[in-house]
Parts: structure tokens; C-alpha cells; sequence
């Protein structure tokens, strides 16, 4: 078999798809286009999320790194909704094994008024506060 590398697979792919430089490191040294496949299935999450904007409307969106999206919108070069919106801060944040799933809990999201979307927030701020209280996370 030809090595991948050779023809610019690994490199172009990684590039274009992954912003963490640890991951990219691990999928190139497994040197298989099989190999490569099955780490990106296993190792990526990719997350569902709302961002609360300066003037406190709330932004729904997708990712595979919830830093860097955060920093990506207060630089101005995340979604045009909240470049006139800064500062952005990520509120809450969902993980999911796809992006499709991410996507899908996206869509349904945006679809609820801003209130149902506030007690989705509260209600996850509540857990966090309790397990905190009982000890378990």
C-alpha cells in the first residue's frame, strides 16, 4: 500500500478538518487511511452549543473545540450574527459523537423561544450547583 502521506492525504485532511494540534499529531502517526477513519470516529467530539452575546441574545451553534469557537466569535471571525454582538461567552454546551447529532440538537434548539432556550441554561446551571453539593459530577 502506498503511504498516504506521500500523496498528501493526512496532511490536506488534518489541515482543513482539525484545529488541535495533540489530535493531529496522533492521527498522523497512525499512517492509515483505515486507521485514520476510525480515530476521527472515536476521537473527535463535536458539540452543540448557545453563546450569550453582549446584548444577551443567545446564539446556537456547532463545533469540535468550545475555546477556540469562543475565541473565533470574539475575534470577529465566527458566525456574522455575533461579530456586531461582542463579547461572546459560551454558556452551555452539549457533547455529541457526530456532526450530525450536533446539528440536529442545533435545529432543534433554534426552533424555541428564547425563554425555553434561558431554562435549558438555568436548568443545567441547577445540576452543576447540586452535584457540586452531593459530591458527584
Amino acid at each position: 500500500m502506498t503511504d498516504p502521506e506521500e500523496k498528501g492525504l493526512f496532511r490536506n485532511f488534518i489541515v482543513s478538518s482539525f484545529t488541535r494540534p495533540n489530535l493531529a499529531r496522533t492521527l498522523t502517526e497512525t499512517r492509515s487511511v483505515e486507521g485514520l477513519c476510525i480515530a476521527i470516529l472515536w476521537t473527535v467530539p463535536h458539540f452543540f452549543y448557545l453563546a450569550r452575546c453582549a446584548d444577551h441574545a443567545l446564539y446556537a451553534g456547532t463545533c469540535v473545540d468550545i475555546e477556540d469557537r469562543e475565541q473565533k466569535h470574539n475575534d470577529g471571525k465566527g458566525a456574522k450574527y455575533t461579530r456586531s454582538r461582542r463579547p461572546v461567552k459560551i454558556i452551555y454546551f452539549e457533547t455529541f459523537q457526530t456532526l450530525s447529532e450536533a446539528r440536529k440538537r442545533e435545529a432543534e434548539v433554534k426552533k424555541w423561544k428564547k425563554g425555553e432556550k434561558e431554562a435549558l441554561v438555568k436548568r443545567s446551571i441547577r445540576r452543576r450547583i447540586s452535584s457540586l453539593h452531593t459530591g458527584r459530577a
